[in-house]
């Protein structure tokens, strides 16, 4: 663990000396991954899905905020989306709509779970989302983590049912949006999703915020616990048994994740807890003080040794001087030192050995 702390406090002080390199890189690389999994999932709209396009716009996305990357991705998906099924797309574009001026407009940090989400789905950890986002955020997470996964899965929708989607232009407008809502939130697994990211959410949150000793470290593996049966309990109820391995070795990294996460954000020391109790005209009132864990970083420091000659008998004060110094370029220095030396000899008057 201390080991971990050592590695936090230089990672923050290289991040503080290089951080105008280090974010428009992270930037950079997050944009692209999200750009090339959306282009993966629906390669539909051949301009964008050209890498040199998608490097221009990583590129453009390392200089802006991250919530404009939010911002791309979204265009870059309804734009593929709208190359297979239009009314699809004003339906994803609405809800973009909706999300970036009721909720992302007041909460700007949050809106970067949608880009995310969506690594964490490649990379089969999707689970570590709803207990970072309970560690770091709120009961409000619920939100932007719902709407990521209703993205998410309507990109696989998209990329799994393009042959279907492409065949309803004879359809009236209304019957195409049916077919499309029915395709989408007909599907059980996605509503499963939702139901187990928002009780982790909620779990995580509440234990945190608990006095008890390492709330945040209970809370990560409660989280864990809890958004494992809710898929378990709803992959049985619907009686699907594909994957299950799959989410377990999940939810176990993704535990893991969430345990790191409480050591960079939430490292304190519970042995030496303070228990104050004090009160006033009103209230009486009991604190529980916990000190937090702080590590420097050690110095490492490196002196080098010159090897000396013996000196001579016979050899005047002045010479000595002049050859052990012989490499310094101070003149100043020079002068001052050869001065009390000699100063120093002549007082004691002994020899120099």
């Amino acid at each position: 663990m201390a080991g971990l702390l050592v590695f936090k406090e230089k990672f923050k002080e290289f991040y503080r000396k290089n951080e105008k390199i280090a974010k428009p890189i992270g930037r950079f690389i997050i944009a692209l991954l999200v750009l090339l999994i959306i282009n993966m999932r629906v390669p539909f709209f051949s301009i964008i899905n050209n890498i040199f396009v998608i490097v221009a716009i990583s590129a453009v996305c390392a200089f802006l905020d991250i919530n404009f990357t939010v911002l791309f991705a979204g265009i870059v998906l309804i734009l593929n989306i709208c190359k297979i099924s239009v009314e699809l797309a004003v339906v994803v574009g609405l809800l973009y709509v909706i999300m970036f001026l009721f909720y992302f407009r007041f909460t700007k940090k949050e809106a970067v779970v949608l880009i995310l989400l969506p690594i964490a789905f490649v990379l089969r950890i999707p689970y570590c989302i709803p207990i970072i986002m309970g560690l770091l955020g709120g009961l409000v997470s619920i939100i932007p983590v719902s709407f990521g996964v209703l993205l998410c899965f309507i990109t696989d929708f998209v990329g799994a049912d393009a042959v279907a989607l492409s065949k309803i232009h004879s359809l009236t407008f209304m019957e195409k949006f049916q077919f499309i809502s029915q395709r989408i939130f007909a599907k059980p697994e996605m509503l499963i999703t939702m139901a187990a990211f928002a009780v982790t959410i909620v779990v995580v949150y509440l234990v945190r915020r608990t006095s008890i000793n390492y709330a945040w470290l209970v809370s990560v593996i409660v989280g864990s616990v809890s958004s494992t049966i809710v898929m378990l309990g709803g992959y049985f109820v619907i009686n699907n048994f594909d994957g299950i391995l799959m989410l377990i070795v999940g939810e176990l990294i993704s535990c893991g994740i969430g345990i790191i996460i409480q050591l960079l954000y939430f490292s304190v020391d519970y042995s030496r807890v303070e228990n104050v109790q004090f009160e006033d005209d009103e209230y009486y009132y009991y604190v529980k003080a916990v000190p937090k864990m702080s590590v420097v970083a050690p110095v490492v420091t490196v002196k080098r040794f010159t090897k000396t000659e013996p000196v001579k008998e016979g050899v005047s004060p002045e010479e000595i001087v002049s050859e052990g110094i012989s490499e310094i370029k101070d003149e100043k220095f020079l002068d001052e030192f050869e001065d009390e030396f000699i100063k120093d000899y002549v007082d004691k008057k002994r020899p120099i050995r």
